[in-house]
């Protein structure tokens, strides 16, 4: 299912050194293992999932950050630019995502790189475009 205007969102962006990419990618493979256990996407609405099955996108990605986003000619700086991305269809799944997140058996260690990070983060975006 599309994002929709008005659905929220749950993103953030993290500017990490290459030298901790494996770290990372294992906290989001994990990461992602727990959103496929504990939430369920619209598309096959499961009332046993609550307000976690309001999500209708998810994803993570991954990219070298540049040292000029407007010249990629002028090269990167060595650090990696992750996005993790939510979007439910009510305010109520971003919250019930951040309540049921001590479940996540990385979630300790996620703070611990979040900590360590240059993080960026948007709760309760509102979708304002979309396609």
């Amino acid at each position: 299912m599309a994002s929709k205007p008005g659905y929220r969102t749950f993103n953030f962006s993290f500017v990490v050194s290459a030298d901790k990419e494996k770290e990372w990618d294992e906290a989001f493979e994990s990461h992602g293992e727990w959103m496929r256990e504990t939430h369920s996407l619209i598309v096959k609405p499961d009332p046993t999932y609550g307000m976690l099955g309001t999500l209708v996108d998810y994803y993570i990605s991954k990219a070298p950050e540049m040292n000029n986003p407007l010249d990629p000619n002028e090269g990167t700086t060595g650090n990696l630019i992750y996005t993790l991305n939510e979007v439910y269809t009510r305010p109520e799944g971003t919250e019930a995502h951040m309540e049921a997140a001590s479940s996540w058996k990385s979630f300790e260690k996620f703070l611990g790189l979040v900590g360590e990070s240059q993080a960026t983060m948007v709760m309760h975006g509102e979708v304002i475009q979309s396609m």
